[in-house]
């Protein structure tokens, strides 16, 4: 993920979310002409389904419509367990795809 962030032309914030006096969750995404991209977003396991995710994707939107942005986009694993959230905001697939390795 670090290449993919560093490969990212600006604009491209890193927005941190806090619960107290420590590090909750963070995002990370980039703007492409009217699309805004979320390369990663992590929330701590112990703090998961607290709302700290969906504040971050609605931040991210926010700052970007700032931007001009009018769509948003992420990519993830079928694994990925954000997935419902991912789903309850309005993020449908749009395609797929899967790796294959010789024996």
């Amino acid at each position: 993920r670090q290449e993919t962030m560093a490969r990212a032309t600006p604009p491209k914030p890193a927005i941190l979310a806090r619960k107290g006096d420590r590090a909750a969750a963070c995002v990370f995404a980039a703007l492409h002409d009217d699309i805004v991209m979320i390369h990663a977003l992590h929330t701590d396991p112990a703090l998961r389904r607290k709302g700290l995710g969906r504040d971050l994707i609605a931040a991210s939107a926010n700052w970007a419509a700032d931007l001009g942005a009018t769509r948003m986009a992420l990519a993830v694993t079928r694994a990925n367990p954000a997935l419902p959230l991912y789903t309850d905001l309005g993020f449908s697939t749009r395609s797929a795809y899967h790796y294959r390795s010789l024996p």
